[in-house]
C-alpha cells in the first residue's frame, strides 16, 4: 500500500469520524483547520484507523500525529515493519 492509497483511505475515516464529507486531506492539515477535532474525536478517528490497517498504535506515537502527514508517515511506519 503506497501513501496515495492511505490518503484514500484516511479521506473516507476522516470525513465519517468528523462528519463532513467534503474534507480534502492533504499532509499539513491540523486540527486547527478541521472543525470537529478535538481529543474525543481523534480518538474516535485513530479507532477507525487501528480497525482499517489491523494495528493499533502506541501512545507515543499518537502524541507524534498531529497532522495528517504524521498519521500517514505512522501507518506506513507500521505497514512496512508490520506493526
Amino acid at each position: 500500500m503506497d501513501r496515495k492509497d492511505i490518503i484514500e483511505e484516511l479521506t473516507v475515516i476522516f470525513r465519517a469520524a468528523f462528519e463532513d464529507s467534503s474534507l480534502v486531506l492533504n499532509d499539513e492539515m491540523s486540527k486547527g483547520q478541521v472543525e470537529m477535532w478535538d481529543s474525543l474525536t481523534f480518538l474516535t478517528m485513530i479507532e477507525m484507523v487501528e480497525k482499517r490497517f489491523g494495528f493499533r498504535f502506541k501512545l507515543l506515537e499518537l502524541g507524534n500525529m498531529d497532522t495528517v502527514g504524521k498519521i500517514c508517515d505512522t501507518i506506513m511506519n507500521k505497514l512496512n515493519t508490520n506493526g
